[in-house]
């Protein structure tokens, strides 16, 4: 595979991590690439938060007919969550989930309609997926897969491999496991053990895209992005992609097409 088509290119673009520095305060906005329409949306009702990165999730509930930008930040005892719905214009803030995220400025990976987070319990620190229903609002908890500890020493981070929900476990190697059947713990599946030096060497690893041929595009670097690698598991080679990605303005993960948030 030389090149990568313009339509693959743009929805790999939008799995991408926002970047940004905790020195530059920080606005959202959403921007319109066909129309070129922009839109910044009103400050977030917490004063705290300007000046701090969060994890994010952007989309369209099906029920209100509104597209949704969800913020959650470190409090107390968890995690609050603050919503803007595009329609009224307007942020609120929903609740506060008794879970905290291990990564910040990080999309959402959506899943089933439901968006996905790699967070832990606040009251025995155990891993688990935090899952948002964007219509209904409402937070669940996914177990991540039973792996020793030696298996996941440098982390865990959630992905989606042809349209099942994925975890990267990186140890002495990196294991892709899938969901295969989405919320049940038992069908959590390893289907690649991942030996090569090139994706080894970053704890920062994730997975953004998978293709046809079997090929898998990972992202290194973590929130700030450096570089991304093609690996292939029906030879174990892994390589640089032949495609360019400006990594100054990046789009929510599995948003529509016509619609980026910007921040």
């Amino acid at each position: 595979m030389s090149s990568l088509p313009e339509e693959i290119c743009f929805d790999i673009l939008q799995r991408l991590p926002v970047k940004s520095t905790l020195s530059t305060k920080q606005f959202f906005g959403l921007w319109n690439p066909n129309t070129n329409e922009y839109k910044e949306l009103p400050k977030l009702p917490n004063k705290f938060v300007d000046r701090i990165i969060y994890p994010y999730a952007f989309g369209y509930d099906y029920n209100s007919g509104y597209y949704k930008v969800i913020c959650l930040y470190v409090v107390a005892d968890g995690s609050s969550v603050d919503v803007y719905t595009i329609g009224p214009n307007s942020w609120k803030n929903t609740l506060v989930i008794p879970y905290g995220l291990y990564l910040v400025e990080e999309p959402g990976v959506l899943v089933n309609g439901v968006f996905h987070w790699l967070g832990y319990r606040t009251d025995n620190f155990s891993d688990v997926i935090i899952s948002l229903d964007i219509s209904g609002e409402k937070f669940k908890e996914l177990q991540t897969p039973k792996v020793s500890l030696e298996k996941k020493q440098l982390g865990l981070s959630v992905g989606v491999l042809k349209d099942c929900l994925s975890v990267l476990c990186s140890g002495v190697n990196v294991e892709v496991w899938v969901m295969q059947d989405y919320g049940v713990q038992e069908s959590w599946t390893r289907h690649y053990t991942i030996t090569h030096e090139r994706i080894l060497r970053d704890c920062t690893l994730r997975l953004i895209w998978s293709f046809s041929s079997g090929e898998m595009l990972f992202t290194t670097g973590g929130c700030y992005l450096t570089d991304l690698v093609l690996y292939d598991p029906n030879d174990g080679s892994a390589r640089k992609p032949d495609m360019h990605v400006a990594n100054q303005i990046f789009a929510f993960r599995n948003a529509m097409n016509a619609i980026v948030l910007k921040a």
